[in-house]
């Protein structure tokens, strides 16, 4: 649970609310596989003039619209496998002056391999068989955007990024620029806070391999 982001008399409103306005045929009470989801029809609808960027929104460097915010959000999504980025977790605040503002980036629960047993996770951190070792795996994760409506499944989270990336070049380096002035240990001390009832030794190890290994594939990426 989290407290609401939109402010008094300000409301959010969820992705699919809006792809429904673009598209009455569009499948709004469809959670998952929804192939009408596409990354560049979202995109199209985040980039309009009408948009602004998050409320209370601190301007960095080139990332200054809300299209710049959202690509931001996608690298994150790459970075933590984040699988559930749909559309009803992204969306837009209207405020009480009916200014449109994107929302913050929010429910990011189907990330780091969350629905891994501990003994998967402590075998894909050990074992020598190149199909099942932490490489292949997090190269695996998939998002809930599709290229297409006729796509067979869906993008992978880095595939994504690097579509959206196309769109606003300079923006995506300046993201990448901050992911790379993280360090394992700003990761590691992020982890240490986390109370020891509340995650096991191979769920850290698992999740901070997985953190490694996304953010040397995102700064691999030319743009």
């Amino acid at each position: 649970m989290s407290l609401s982001f939109a402010p008094p008399r300000g409301r959010l409103v969820a992705g699919n609310e809006v792809l429904v306005r673009v598209d009455r045929s569009y499948p709004k009470e469809k959670f998952y596989r929804v192939r009408q989801h596409t990354l560049r029809l979202v995109l199209a609808i985040i980039k309009q003039d009408v948009i602004d960027p998050p409320l209370n929104w601190v301007v960095l460097g080139p990332v200054q619209t809300a299209l710049d915010a959202f690509i931001g959000y996608l690298m994150l999504d790459a970075w933590v496998a984040n699988q559930d980025r749909r559309h009803e977790n992204w969306g837009f605040i209207v405020s009480p002056e009916r200014t449109f503002h994107l929302a913050p980036t929010f429910d990011h629960a189907s990330s780091l391999g969350w629905n891994e047993t501990d003994s998967t996770r402590l075998q894909r951190l050990s074992t020598r068989d190149s199909r099942r070792a932490m490489a292949p795996y997090v190269e695996r994760a998939l998002s809930a955007f599709f290229s297409s409506p006729t796509s067979g499944k869906p993008m992978t989270t880095l595939d994504v990024f690097k579509e959206a990336s196309k769109f606003r070049p300079l923006a995506t380096k300046s993201w990448l620029d901050r992911l790379a002035q993280i360090s394992e240990n700003h990761v590691s001390d992020i982890f240490d806070q986390i109370p020891v009832d509340r995650i096991s030794d191979a769920a850290r190890s698992f999740a901070m391999k997985m953190l490694e290994l996304n953010r040397q594939r995102l700064l691999k990426l030319e743009v």
